[in-house]
């Protein structure tokens, strides 16, 4: 049975239509698409990495009262929306991307509807769809070099197989991955052992978990066979309000994650695809639930690989940098 998937509140057709003038890859930097609920551009430290702004709905409640726009101030909710854990959450994720890398270029897509009550409105895979084949239509514009989804739905099956069946979200994905962009998803806060959540689940996607304290957080969703990655899940973040707060969960692991990819991309260019990936597995910690799970990558250990990748030092014997406290922001 294929089953109905729902984002936590995420099926419709957009027009979608491409730029006139579009930017040439080659003068901008490596950026990431993060796909969210809305972004707080007017924060002066996600401003300035705001490369670009997209809002792909499913509802005619775009700030132009239609499905689709991009530009400066389409992936905005007034503060009223930011106020709402729901809203503000991209606000965040924005921010824990760019404490992990300051100079991620960010491209945000906002694709959670929000309705005049303040609710959250459905989100489906349409939407996810939509939002991944804008990203292969203009990875080229704005050089986007990896996709972060904090977003997911673990209205799974409990067989071997348990992974919904998206075979358009699939092929996004694939096509993507094929391009040398990964699409990095949190593999969910359900304390699930065994499944992650959708989107991570299907082919060729990378769930990524969380560790806290060096071991898997006991929220972090896992899957043996397929969680090749983690990051750590705690971190400070800024709200639409511009205060301090404490985020946890898959979500700031994908985050963080996904911005010391951009961070190696930008670093090391001449690596391909698979180089960037061998790279970080050599580097990371690995992390085991009853049997070998993945890689802890650390924002440290990183930053110390690629200085000594730079200089010509040998990764093969692995010097950890520990850190008793981590501050992001």
């Amino acid at each position: 049975m294929i089953k109905r998937i729902i984002l936590l509140g995420l099926f419709s057709t957009l027009l979608i239509t491409a730029s006139i003038n579009p930017v040439v890859a080659s003068d901008l930097a490596p950026s990431v698409a993060i796909l969210d609920s809305s972004v707080d551009g007017n924060i002066v430290e996600i401003k300035k990495n705001l490369l670009h702004e997209v809002c792909i709905l499913e509802w005619s409640v775009c700030p132009n009262g239609r499905y689709f726009l991009e530009g400066p101030g389409s992936a905005f909710l007034p503060v009223k929306y930011g106020l709402s854990g729901t809203f503000d959450h991209g606000t965040q994720m924005a921010s824990i991307a760019i404490s992990t890398n300051p100079s991620i270029p960010i491209v945000f897509m906002r694709i959670i509807g929000a309705a005049e009550s303040g609710a959250r409105l459905r989100t489906s895979e349409q939407t996810v769809y939509q939002a991944l084949e804008w990203v292969l239509d203009n990875q080229l514009r704005f050089n986007i070099q990896a996709v972060a989804l904090a977003q997911g739905s673990h209205n799974l099956s409990t067989s071997k197989d348990y992974c919904p069946r998206s075979a358009r979200t699939a092929t996004a994905i694939t096509n993507l991955f094929n391009l040398g962009i990964p699409v990095f998803v949190a593999s969910g806060n359900n304390g699930d052992k065994s499944r992650v959540s959708w989107p991570g689940c299907l082919p060729l996607a990378i769930p990524v978990g969380a560790v806290t304290n060096g071991k898997i957080s006991n929220y972090s969703n896992i899957d043996p066979n397929l969680s090749t990655f983690l990051a750590v899940g705690e971190a400070k973040a800024r709200s639409s309000l511009q205060a301090q707060v404490n985020a946890s969960g898959t979500s700031v692991s994908t985050q963080v994650f996904a911005a010391m990819w951009i961070y190696l991309k930008t670093q090391l260019p001449e690596l391909s695809f698979a180089e960037s990936i061998k790279f970080l597995k050599e580097i990371g910690r690995p992390v085991t639930y009853q049997e070998k799970v993945g890689y802890w990558i650390d924002k440290d250990d990183l930053t110390q690989a690629v200085e000594n990748r730079k200089y010509g030092i040998s990764i093969s014997s692995k010097t950890y940098i520990v850190r008793i406290t981590r501050k992001f922001i």
